[in-house]
């Protein structure tokens, strides 16, 4: 499973994986492959006004792009899994924290970027996404430079954990059910060993604040 996660991240790279494409989309993609951090909205202009599936696409790349995650980062992040060196989760979240040139954490892009990925229709994007909105809202709690292992759910406010549980929740679905990505990883195991501990049913549709909030006390100390 995590060999197609890794093919379809590469994607990311060549949007052509289908047949045709629309000619400005492939001219954004040609764009893309050159572009670097600061120059890659002219890419994105290209697409504007465009709602196929592959035009988010390219926004979905963009937008990793844009904060300096390229393919390599994500595929390093995701072989990690098989063979890590350390906390799994943490090493995985840490490669996908979305922040500025100053190391601040970028939370306001990291959630448009589960609004294009998930546009994409594909189930790895948004898995994708989901994955880098949490690492991007943990290292908030912690600073740029702070280290995510270090979070303590003690000195946090209710909203923070409750925030941290939501972000739990949305990234499980798509990443660890079925035919999610990391289904199976140890990072799924540690949200579901924190559900456990927790009294959450990650099955259900809909949660309380209450449940949000004791799911986040449980994840954090197994970042």
């Amino acid at each position: 499973m995590l060999r197609v996660y890794i093919a379809a991240i590469l994607c990311l790279s060549l949007v052509s994986c289908e047949d045709k494409e629309d000619d400005k989309v492939f001219s954004a993609q040609s764009c893309l492959d050159k572009a670097t951090a600061a120059t890659v909205d002219t890419c994105v202009a290209m697409v504007a006004g465009i709602t196929t599936t592959r035009a988010y696409v390219i926004r979905c790349a963009a937008d990793f792009k844009r904060n300096g995650i390229d393919t390599s980062t994500i595929v390093e992040a995701v072989e990690n899994l098989d063979n890590p060196t350390g906390n799994v989760s943490e090493e995985l979240l840490k490669k996908l924290v979305f922040k500025d040139g100053s190391n601040n954490p970028l939370t306001a892009r990291a959630d448009e970027a589960v609004t294009n990925c998930n546009a994409t229709g594909s189930q790895t994007l948004a898995a994708l996404a989901a994955t880098a909105a949490t690492a991007t809202f943990l290292q908030s709690l912690v600073g740029g430079a702070g280290d995510l292992a270090n979070i303590d759910p003690n000195t946090l406010t209710n909203e923070q954990l409750i925030e941290t549980g939501e972000k739990a929740l949305a990234l499980y679905p798509v990443a660890c059910s079925e035919g999610g990505p990391l289904k199976g990883t140890k990072a799924c195991k540690d949200m579901e060993d924190a559900a456990l501990e927790a009294g959450v049913d990650l099955s259900k549709g809909s949660f309380t604040d209450a449940e949000k909030q004791a799911l986040g006390e449980a994840y954090l100390p197994k970042i």
